[in-house]
């Protein structure tokens, strides 16, 4: 019999990896290029907490896959290619080496030992027969497979080959996309002070809020960027942010000026007491023990008021405003960066189209996996871990039915 993965990323290789005899179709001049870039070059690939909490997408889909290959089966199978891991405080799972480039090393080797793989060649068309389905690639070169799993991936990242090729292909076969979205993105907001406060860094919490109401907090390190804002927080919030934000809704982000604060409530309250104790202080003396310079011409700038102004010589509701900027500093979101930036794709094929081995319920012998499908994860490992069991499940119906 046989099999074709379309996609030489994460899920395409992992897929050959259980599948030898598989031929791989990889657009791009090399496999993997996409690994060696995730986790800041170290390849974040899964997390210890795998509360399904974590996935987004079709409910029954996730559930039925984690059923077939949990993150032990697949830990095990990445034991048995010759890789081990460790767990960082934070409860991500890396290679013990720290590098992305050991798993891809070694899921490069078991595939090109046990599999034909064709890079540069970008399969352009299916055309469905009785038996399977005929591959059209740029060249205009056809073949014949019994079987064809879409490993193409999204739209995150296009250098490195994910342009959403896939969903034209499913589509082309009758296949459902729901709508994209970029997501674990940085985040484009409005305020006057941008440009003056790029490369300014908050440790603390990250609050969201949609229409006035809490949407949901991270805490980490904020950076402030000449477009808005980044940093594991930002990233962590995108998914949700961005969804409210694209169903028209007004999306506010909060976090104290104070490094360390984790209740920006209680900032507010700590530095209404500080003042008290402080009022003969000018603005900018009290200021320059507790935040980054920049802040001290922004909180100056917003009160319309002078450094050198005593805190003492302030109306009350100048105070009110200067401890709300210090606790509740809000930025307005207008969007976030592209795909270029974005680590993952939300939306995609329609997980109600496939069943649990991510095989289609309108072609049978058509199995579509990873970030092709509607299903995403949170940061933390989350997309790798879907990747990885998609793939498992996926092989594990073929080889039933080869069977």
């Amino acid at each position: 019999m046989k099999i074709a993965i379309v996609g030489g990323g994460a899920g395409g290789l992992f897929l050959a990896s259980l599948l030898p005899g598989a031929t791989v179709f990889e657009g791009k001049d090399r496999v993997g290029k996409k690994l060696l870039v995730t986790g800041n070059g170290r390849c974040n690939l899964s997390n210890q907490d795998m509360d399904l909490g974590h996935f987004h997408g079709n409910k029954d889909l996730i559930q039925a896959v984690f059923q077939r290959a949990s993150q032990d089966q697949v830990l095990d199978h990445f034991s048995l290619l010759g890789l081990d891991t460790l767990a960082d405080h934070r409860q991500r799972i890396y290679p013990r080496t720290l590098q992305a480039s050991s798993l891809v090393n070694i899921l490069r080797r078991r595939v090109q030992e046990n599999n034909q793989v064709f890079c540069q060649r970008e399969i352009l068309a299916i055309r469905p027969e009785k038996e399977g389905f005929v591959l059209k690639d740029q060249e205009g070169q056809e073949e014949f497979f019994h079987k064809l799993v879409l490993a193409t991936g999204g739209l995150a990242m296009p250098k490195s080959g994910s342009r959403g090729q896939g969903y034209k292909l499913a589509q082309s076969l009758g296949h459902t996309v729901t709508p994209t979205f970029p997501a674990i993105v940085q985040v484009k907001t409005q305020d006057p002070f941008l440009n003056h406060l790029q490369g300014v860094k908050v440790e603390g919490l990250l609050e969201a809020y949609q229409d006035g109401e809490k949407l949901a907090q991270e805490a980490g390190e904020i950076l402030i960027t000449n477009y808005g804002l980044s940093g594991p927080p930002v990233l962590d919030l995108s998914r949700r942010a961005n969804l409210a934000f694209r169903e028209g809704k007004k999306v506010t982000f909060h976090f104290s000026l104070l490094n360390g604060s984790q209740d920006l409530d209680q900032v507010y309250t700590y530095v209404q007491e500080r003042t008290y104790q402080y009022y003969h202080l000018s603005l900018e003396e009290f200021l320059e023990g507790l935040v980054h310079k920049k802040f001290i011409h922004v909180l100056a700038k917003s009160l319309d008021l002078s450094k050198e102004t005593p805190l003492q010589d302030l109306a009350y509701q100048d105070l009110e405003r200067f401890w709300r900027l210090l606790a509740h500093y809000q930025m307005d979101m207008t969007g976030t960066m592209g795909y270029d930036q974005a680590q993952v794709t939300c939306g995609g094929v329609s997980g109600l189209e496939v069943d649990g081995t991510c095989q289609s319920k309108i072609h049978p012998g058509l199995y579509m996996i990873g970030e092709l499908l509607d299903v995403d994860g949170d940061c933390g490992g989350y997309n790798l871990q879907w990747a990885w069991s998609s793939a498992m499940a996926c092989a594990q119906g073929i080889l039933q039915e080869e069977k």
